[in-house]
């Protein structure tokens, strides 16, 4: 699958686009097939190693924590989301979004906080289908043939 990642932290020209293993989703965790992810102003902190929540024993990253897209697996424990589902979801930082898929963990007491089923269906393709900002990241994704 393609990622774009980070090797060393800096301005925009440190980010690749690159192929990486696909994940395969723990107990408790869905992989998400994803069709658009945002880009948002933690990215550029996060990018810069400005942002202590990635440093650099952290690298390579993946940045981007909003995305939208559909269930493409799920681990044993999970009952909320079946293979198929479309979704958006706010990755928590350990799982960057801007990739051609993604895994996300799920909280058991509260499986909604930070995902959920999209009920209105605009298309996944469009800017803005994520919660946060598309279009700079969809952009990078059509430049780079990914869909």
């Amino acid at each position: 699958m393609q990622a774009v990642r980070i090797h060393r932290f800096g301005g925009p020209d440190v980010m690749t686009l690159e192929e990486i293993d696909r994940p395969s989703p723990s107990a408790n965790e869905v992989l998400i097939k994803v069709f658009a992810a945002s880009v948002n102003p933690v990215d550029a902190k996060m990018r810069e190693g400005k942002y202590p929540v990635v440093t650099k024993k952290d690298l390579p990253y993946v940045l981007g924590r909003d995305v939208s897209g559909q269930i493409a697996a799920a681990g044993d424990n999970v009952s909320t989301f079946v293979i198929g589902d479309d979704v958006f979801a706010f990755l928590s930082p350990e799982h960057g979004g801007m990739r051609s898929s993604c895994w996300h963990g799920l909280t058991r007491s509260r499986p909604s906080q930070n995902h959920s089923t999209k009920s209105a269906r605009p298309p996944f393709r469009s800017p803005g289908s994520p919660p946060g900002r598309a279009s700079s990241t969809m952009a990078v994704f059509a430049r780079a043939n990914v869909f």
